[in-house]
């Protein structure tokens, strides 16, 4: 028996089992991004409620107006929490200018409806920026992948021509 044949067996188990760990870390960093994606849309939602809240509430006590407040100031902060504060993208720039749009609406008791429907279509390009992402997968990912399809076409072209190679030797063999 060849000592290579073992030894190129456990290169292509080991190379398919990293494939295989590489594509499950992808695969839950999606999972993780989808969840990001659902937390945003609902602290959003949750910012605009409060937002609703405290612009009809005229007849809401002080303690009432005041606890919306905290509520809203909280729901900002984990919204920017949310979002990547060390690189962020111009969609993620956008809804943080929209929300301060719509703050500053607030103080100034005017009508915030068309902020928020532009604090909204922010928040939308920013989640589809994100699944965007969550489609394409992780650059690792991305590399692996093409990686995997370089060795595949390499194994195949190899197997090919020793094939190939060993069918002309018999065919000589037998003339």
């Amino acid at each position: 028996m060849n000592p290579w044949s073992a030894t190129l067996a456990a290169v292509v188990a080991g190379f398919f089992a990293f494939i295989g760990m590489v594509i499950t870390k992808g695969n839950k960093t999606s999972e993780f991004r989808q969840a990001w994606i659902i937390q945003l849309r609902s602290l959003v939602a949750s910012l605009i409620s409060l937002y609703d809240a405290l612009n009809v509430s005229k007849k809401a006590t002080p303690e009432e107006k005041k606890n919306h407040w905290k509520e809203m100031i909280k729901t900002i902060s984990e919204i920017r929490l949310h979002l990547n504060n060390s690189n962020p993208s111009p969609e993620e720039n956008e809804l943080i200018r929209k929300i301060e749009k719509l703050n500053d609406t607030l103080d100034k008791n005017e009508d915030n409806r068309e902020h928020y429907e532009a604090m909204i279509t922010a928040t939308h390009a920013v989640l589809k920026s994100e699944w965007e992402r969550v489609k394409k997968g992780e650059p690792s990912y991305k590399y692996i992948k093409f990686l995997f399809l370089l060795v595949s076409i390499l194994f195949i072209t190899c197997t090919t021509i020793t094939t190939v190679m060993y069918f002309m030797r018999i065919s000589k063999t037998i003339n």
